[in-house]
C-alpha cells in the first residue's frame, strides 16, 4: 500500500509553500505595530502620571525631613533661635535631600532672611533659580520651588500641594505684611 503525502500541516508551520515557511507577511507586521502602538499609547501616559506622583511624594518627604530637622535644631538653640542655614552634615551620610525636581544644577538652598516673606518670590524652579529649596531662618520655615507644570495656574496649585500652603500668587507679592511700617511697607526682596 503507498502512502499519499499528507494534507496536513505541522503544528506551527505555515501552509504557504515551501519558499515561504516561517516568513511574515508585511500585513502582519503591521497589525503587530499597530497593537503596539495602542498599547504603548494606553501605558505611557499612566507611566508618567506615576512618575510625577513619585517625584511630588520624595519632594514632600524631604521637605518634611528637612523642616524636621530645622525645628530639632532651633529646639536645641539655648534662645530658641532657628540655624542660620541648613547644613548638609544634619542629614544621613552627610548628604542634603536632593530635590527630585532640580535638573538644572541650582544651589540646593537659598537663605533669605527677610523677616517680611514666608515664601520665596519666586516659587518656579528654573535654570538660574538661587536655590531649589528656600530657607528663611527668621521664620524657620524652608519651602520647595516647583518646575513649571504647564500654566500658571497648574504650578501654583502644584506648589500649595507640595508645600502644604494657600498662596494666592506665583511671584513677586509679600506674603506677610511688614510690622510697624504701615501699607506698602518695603523690605528686602528675595527670588
Amino acid at each position: 500500500m503507498t502512502r499519499l503525502p499528507s494534507t496536513e500541516t505541522k503544528l506551527g508551520s505555515r501552509a504557504r509553500g515551501p519558499h515561504r515557511a516561517g516568513a511574515y507577511t508585511l500585513v502582519e507586521m503591521l497589525t503587530v505595530v499597530v497593537v503596539l502602538g495602542i498599547l504603548s499609547a494606553l501605558v505611557f501616559p499612566a507611566m508618567a502620571s506615576y512618575a510625577r506622583e513619585v517625584r511630588s511624594s520624595v519632594l514632600r518627604a524631604n521637605l518634611k525631613v528637612i523642616q524636621a530637622e530645622i525645628t530639632y535644631r532651633t529646639n536645641l538653640s539655648s534662645l530658641g533661635e532657628a540655624p542660620a542655614a541648613v547644613k548638609a552634615y544634619w542629614f544621613g551620610g552627610g548628604i542634603f535631600p536632593k530635590h527630585p525636581g532640580n535638573t538644572f544644577e541650582v544651589p540646593e538652598v537659598e537663605t533669605d532672611d527677610d523677616e517680611n516673606r514666608v515664601h520665596p518670590a519666586s516659587k518656579i524652579l528654573k535654570k538660574g533659580a538661587k536655590g531649589a529649596y528656600w530657607y528663611n531662618p527668621i521664620h524657620a520655615v524652608i519651602r520647595a520651588r516647583v518646575q513649571d507644570q504647564g500654566s500658571d495656574a497648574a504650578t501654583l496649585e502644584f506648589y500649595n500641594y507640595i508645600n502644604q500652603s494657600d498662596e494666592a500668587k506665583l511671584k513677586g507679592e509679600k506674603t506677610k505684611k511688614p510690622k510697624g511700617k504701615g501699607k506698602g511697607g518695603k523690605g528686602k526682596g528675595g527670588s
